[in-house]
């Protein structure tokens, strides 16, 4: 079950309704400064018309990622950004940047997820890529820089996502395409470690035929 607070204007910041007890924020605290941050941070990219942009494998073809997201030069995509605090320190995201940019945030939540004890914050936002579409045969890296708080403390990590840029629609959507439904990392600071997985959305298209 899930206790869910949303800011409803801009400048968007967690609602004064607290939705962790005043216990937790004790417990955040103590643990923050025993423990390294451990979250998962999931990633959901959706085009003007409200789908899922699509990726392909690149795996074993010498790009650094197994994965690449594909984008439309100059379009404008809502990025949903969600920390999952699996080591229950972290007490709000401060604001998520991309390639050096801060992404304005439309929408903000937060929950308290009862059966699993974790804080989730959740960061809506517009994104849009670069004007130029990428060469072909290259790859280009979208840096996600998040701030957030780590008990009292302010901390900064940095996020990396291959891509390629296309000119159309047709062109992104074509080849060995998948939905993308999520691109999740677990990421913890104390192995350095950034591991990402692709789920695939493999309802949008069936639910949106006509």
């Amino acid at each position: 079950a899930f206790s869910v607070v949303v800011a409803p204007t801009l400048p968007i910041i967690l609602a004064a309704a607290d939705p962790f007890p005043a216990r937790m924020h004790a417990e955040q605290a103590g643990a923050a400064a025993e423990h390294q941050p451990l979250f998962r941070l999931s990633l959901r990219i959706l085009d003007e018309n409200g789908a899922p942009v699509f990726y392909k494998s690149d795996e074993g073809r010498g790009f650094g990622k197994e994965n690449t997201i594909k984008v439309v030069a100059s379009d404008e995509y809502s990025i949903e950004v969600e920390l999952d605090d699996l080591g229950r320190t972290v007490s709000s995201i401060s604001q998520v940047s991309i390639d050096g940019t801060v992404m304005s945030a439309i929408e903000r939540r937060a929950a308290y997820n009862e059966q699993s004890e974790n804080n989730i914050f959740v960061i809506i936002g517009n994104w849009t890529p670069p004007a130029a579409s990428t060469k072909r045969g290259d790859r280009e890296v979208m840096l996600i820089s998040l701030e957030y708080q780590h008990g009292s403390t302010s901390m900064t990590m940095e996020f990396h996502l291959q891509m390629k840029i296309y000119d159309t629609a047709k062109q992104a959507r074509g080849g060995y395409s998948k939905r993308l439904k999520s691109a999740v990392c677990r990421y913890d600071l104390a192995k350095g470690i950034e591991r990402w997985s692709y789920l695939e959305d493999t309802e949008f298209d069936r639910q949106n035929k006509r």
